[in-house]
């Protein structure tokens, strides 16, 4: 299944990026959050234009998953990462901190993006 949002990674040798003085260091960082923020800003815009595109041109009406589709694809990936954190100590951690973040960010949620965007259909 698809997720929400892209975003990218940098790969970089270790011993070549630790050999970076502080100030270089901070560059690739720079870098890399603000590629990250450009590539994400023209996946917003072009889906909002590929939505347009979509619906003014070819007449298709999008819809919601039904809940109980949604309920069987979340039970799946639970499960996945339920498998996934029993592959070892790393693994364990790495499903437990996403698993605790998303269950944070799904309480913030109504009152940020989502909360805004709502508002903001019933002027």
């Amino acid at each position: 299944f698809h997720e929400g949002g892209a975003t990218l990674e940098l790969m970089i040798n270790k011993d070549a990026y630790e050999a970076l003085d502080e100030e270089l260091k901070r560059v690739v960082k720079t870098a890399c959050a603000v590629e990250n923020q450009i590539m994400a800003s023209e996946y917003y815009l072009n889906n909002v234009r590929a939505y347009r595109v979509l619906v003014d041109k070819y007449n298709v009406r999008p819809k919601n998953f039904p809940k109980p589709v949604m309920s069987a694809l979340m039970s799946a990936s639970f499960e996945i990462q339920k498998n996934a954190a029993n592959d070892g100590e790393l693994a364990k951690e790495i499903v437990e901190s996403y698993m605790s973040f998303q269950k944070t960010s799904s309480e913030w949620l109504p009152f940020a993006e989502s909360g805004f965007i709502q508002s903001r259909t019933m002027l």
